[in-house]
C-alpha cells in the first residue's frame, strides 16, 4: 500500500518501425513512486491498465487552443477544474439533465466577480 506523495507516469517502449514490417504498438511501461520509497515499473499488458492521463493533458492542451485561447495563472485552477468535472462526467447517461440542472440552479458568476483579485474575492 503506497501512501503521501506518489508519483506515476508512463512510457512507451518499443522498437523502431521500418518500412515494410507489419504496424505494431508500441508496449506501455507504468512507473510509480512512492516519494523516497522503491519504484515499481508494471508492464501494462491489459488495455484497462494503460494510463489515460496523457490523453486528459491532450484535451486540455485542446481545450486552450481552442475554446480559452489563453489561461492566465489566475484563471488556470477554474479551467483545470472544468476539465476534471468534465472528464469524471463524460459516461453519465442524465449528462444533459444534470448540467441543465446545474446552470438553473448554479449562483450567477458576474463579470466582475470572475475579474476580482482573489484577496478581493475572499472578502
Amino acid at each position: 500500500m503506497l501512501d503521501g506523495t506518489v508519483e506515476v507516469d508512463e512510457t512507451y517502449v518499443g522498437g523502431k518501425f521500418q518500412k515494410g514490417t507489419p504496424h505494431r504498438k508500441k508496449d506501455v511501461v507504468i512507473g510509480i513512486r512512492q516519494r523516497g520509497g522503491h519504484l515499481y515499473l508494471i508492464h501494462a499488458a491489459d488495455s484497462k491498465l494503460r494510463p489515460t492521463a496523457e490523453s486528459a493533458f491532450s484535451l486540455l492542451k485542446r481545450g486552450i487552443m481552442g475554446t480559452w485561447h489563453n489561461i492566465s495563472a489566475k484563471h488556470l485552477q477554474a479551467c483545470l477544474d472544468e476539465m476534471v468535472f468534465r472528464s469524471n462526467r463524460r459516461k453519465n447517461s442524465d449528462l444533459f439533465l444534470d448540467t441543465l440542472r446545474h446552470m438553473v440552479t448554479a449562483p450567477v458568476l458576474t463579470f466582475e466577480r470572475l475579474t476580482a483579485e482573489k484577496n478581493e474575492s475572499a472578502a
